[in-house]
């Protein structure tokens, strides 16, 4: 509803609030807040009063704060933008060891200030969700009816499980502790699920009104008496990972713009472009080796230099959360590169070697922890690189290729160098994918699988496998040989996906790993898109899995019953 204001005036009314009185400007509430905009309207018999009491209980600071926000916001309904940009009013909120967001985000919500609740939401987003701080907003948005915010903080509470208070956890109703421990999504260790269930079960029977028929009771004991092994065959339904591949799309002018698509329910559709990014880091330029790669709910962009060779990088990590549907920016780069390879071990981002300024090769290991922000080195690669090269983790170790295989230990902080058994272990093929397979989405294997291109006459792709089980003496085993060019691949749980593009389609393959050795293709789907510029996959832009943001509030369920009802 919009409310016709008088920017020409300035009348000032009063709000009190208990014994302070604050001066503010009238048409700037009534442009901010629609619950300034009907008390002061004429339907109310005081709307000419100057004087209005602040009947809630927020402090003077939190008050006084909005009113300075509401009187510094531009008010422009049409400027809507997808990436987050803070106010300089409420920068104050993006410290952590400064002002707590949360009074004034209820605030905005009784004031009915949706650009406000908006911001807000934003700041906590990007600088709130640490893990003493996440159970406490997850509640709150719940309670203010924040769907986006809920959302984000759900997630990150099923993402940074293990690192939640057990005090906070101790704290939770019975629902709500099963939203958590009964989620597809949680990330945590058996023992650790298995632990926390218990001490739940051990808290609701503490409670005077506790019902030992309970279905969601019933469901924790189920979870607390599961085997230490995470694959047990007790539940029938796990994570939901989604597969994704980069591209550039070509827009209305004919100019390139990279592009996520996924292969979700059976339809090859864009999830994002850069389009909003392009605007704000581009200058109009084509970006040369820029990566894109996904964990959990996010994508994050790294990297990349404004044409080659002319020391102008993209310095900024961006990270697009698929529940908010925004983009936040959330480090600089402390070493600006491009054509690096970049891998995720569980919260660390890995930007491994890649060319620097003036061209210069790059051996160097920056590591960012996305949860506290703080960058940190690892050691040097052992041989350097101009291109992206393939690369892949397995068993929480990084693997790449460019003449030899390297494996990255972060426990030791050291590279190795896999030695086969024959040193001429490719011939004439170009390694262009590997992959960690896992026989299903719980339990991790320690074999690599090679995904290797023919470039001869023949144009064959074929998939080979080693194991990490021992880095010398390997032996390279093949598996199974396709008459056709596969630029992209990826395990998606149990699955092989293999994306290809030729003249305006896009094939996607979907086969299984019947046993280690064994690839079985199952089925192929064709969709034809012509906004696919005609290089298809050929470029490593990125390959990877997201979950898919429709089941963030999935529940696990059992085979002996349906999924738990929350």
């Amino acid at each position: 509803m919009a409310y016709a204001v008088d920017n020409t005036l300035s009348e000032k009314v009063i709000l009190v609030l208990g014994n302070n009185r604050l001066e503010a400007n009238k048409n700037k509430l009534i442009a901010s807040s629609l619950y300034f905009a009907s008390l002061f309207s004429e339907n109310f018999s005081d709307h000419r009063k100057n004087e209005y009491p602040i009947n809630y209980e927020i402090s003077i600071s939190t008050l006084k704060d909005f009113v300075n926000w509401a009187e510094h916001t531009e008010n422009n309904q049409n400027d809507k933008v997808n990436h987050y940009i803070v106010e300089p009013s409420l920068e104050k909120y993006t410290n952590k060891n400064d002002t707590d967001p949360l009074e004034l985000l209820e605030l905005s919500v009784v004031f009915m200030c949706e650009k406000l609740t908006n911001a807000l939401t934003s700041i906590i987003i990007l600088h709130w969700l640490y893990a003493e701080k996440i159970i406490e907003i997850w509640l709150m948005a719940e309670e203010l009816g924040l769907e986006k915010l809920r959302d984000v903080a759900l997630g990150a509470c099923l993402d940074r499980f293990e690192e939640l208070p057990l005090s906070s956890l101790a704290e939770l109703s019975l629902e709500n502790l099963m939203k958590l421990i009964g989620n597809i999504n949680v990330s945590s260790s058996p023992n650790w699920l298995k632990f926390i269930a218990k001490e739940g079960i051990r808290n609701y029977r503490s409670t005077p009104d506790h019902d030992l028929s309970n279905h969601l009771y019933k469901s924790l004991l189920k979870i607390a008496e599961l085997p230490s092994n995470s694959c047990s065959s007790a539940i029938k339904n796990r994570q939901n990972l989604v597969p994704c591949v980069v591209a550039q799309k070509i827009n209305s002018t004919r100019e390139k713009l990279p592009c996520v698509y996924w292969w979700r329910k059976k339809n090859f559709s864009e999830l994002v472009d850069l389009k909003d990014i392009a605007e704000l880091m581009d200058n109009g330029k084509e970006v040369f080796g820029r990566q894109i790669i996904g964990r959990g709910f996010s994508i994050y962009v790294i990297g990349g230099e404004q044409g080659l060779g002319s020391g102008r990088f993209n310095k900024t990590v961006w990270r697009y959360c698929l529940l908010s549907k925004t983009w936040f920016s959330i480090a600089q780069l402390p070493c600006p590169r491009r054509h690096m390879a970049v891998k995720f071990i569980k919260n660390r981002l890995y930007l491994i070697g890649g060319v620097g300024h003036h061209r210069l090769k790059l051996s160097s290991v920056d590591v960012l922890d996305i949860h506290t922000g703080l960058w940190s080195k690892a050691a040097e690669i052992p041989e350097m690189f101009t291109e992206v090269p393939a690369s892949t983790v397995v068993d929480g170790k990084i693997v790449y290729y460019k003449t030899n295989f390297y494996v990255y230990d972060p426990k030791i902080n050291r590279w190795e160098t896999v030695k086969f058994i024959t040193l001429d272990h490719f011939g004439s093929y170009h390694v262009e994918s590997l992959m960690g397979s896992s026989n299903n989405s719980c339990c991790n294997d320690n074999n690599i699988y090679i995904s290797a291109i023919n470039h001869d006459a023949t144009e064959s792709t074929v998939l080979s496998r080693f194991s990490l089980d021992s880095i010398k003496n390997v032996r390279k085993e093949k598996i199974y040989e396709w008459t056709k060019t596969i630029f992209r691949q990826i395990f998606t749980g149990s699955s092989l996906i293999s994306f290809l593009y030729n003249d305006g389609e896009v094939t996607i393959e979907e086969g299984i790993l019947q046993n280690i050795n064994t690839y079985k293709s199952i089925r192929n789907y064709t969709h034809p898109i012509k906004s696919i510029h005609e290089i298809g996959f050929e470029q490593r832009l990125g390959c990877f899995n997201v979950i898919d943001p429709d089941t963030l509030h999935e529940q696990i369920s059992f085979f002996d019953q349906e999924s738990i009802d929350v």
